[in-house]
């Protein structure tokens, strides 16, 4: 299987939309984005966005995000399409972002991740630093 890891481009905003449109169909909490909300983003941004690409198309995408009053840079988004996953298609996608984050910014790198994920990003070298609640409501 030939999978390039790479950077965003300009000419890869319409896939990324599309793969966005397929991401919130799978994943009710997703907010997609669209060609031009990409375009934004790579051009101002140019280092946000890993993809992975497969005979041409994007599989996969990886956003990153800095928070400029920390310093701490957030992965938000990683998806592949379902019928590659577990192929460690996203594996290479972090690789290639913390790799090239730690040489460029040296800053922090986080993301937050359910814990049944914990096993997988602990063998990509993220640990376990803090816990996450999320308010559903007042309990009677």
């Amino acid at each position: 299987m030939d999978i390039k890891i790479r950077f965003a481009k300009k000419d890869d905003a319409q896939g990324l939309a599309e793969l966005d449109r397929i991401a919130h169909k799978e994943l009710e909490n997703w907010v997609p984005n669209n060609k031009a909300d990409f375009m934004k983003i790579i051009r101002k941004f140019k280092d946000s966005l890993v993809v992975a690409k497969k005979d041409n198309n994007i599989i996969g995408y990886l956003s990153l995000r800095l928070d400029k009053d920390s310093g701490w840079i957030w992965i938000e988004n990683i998806y592949i399409i379902n019928s590659l996953r577990k192929k460690g298609i996203a594996k290479d996608m972090i690789k290639k972002a913390t790799h090239y984050l730690r040489r460029k910014h040296s800053r922090r790198i986080v993301l937050l991740t359910p814990d049944r994920n914990l096993a997988i990003f602990s063998k990509l070298g993220f640990k376990k630093t803090m816990n996450f609640m999320e308010f559903i409501g007042e309990r009677k």
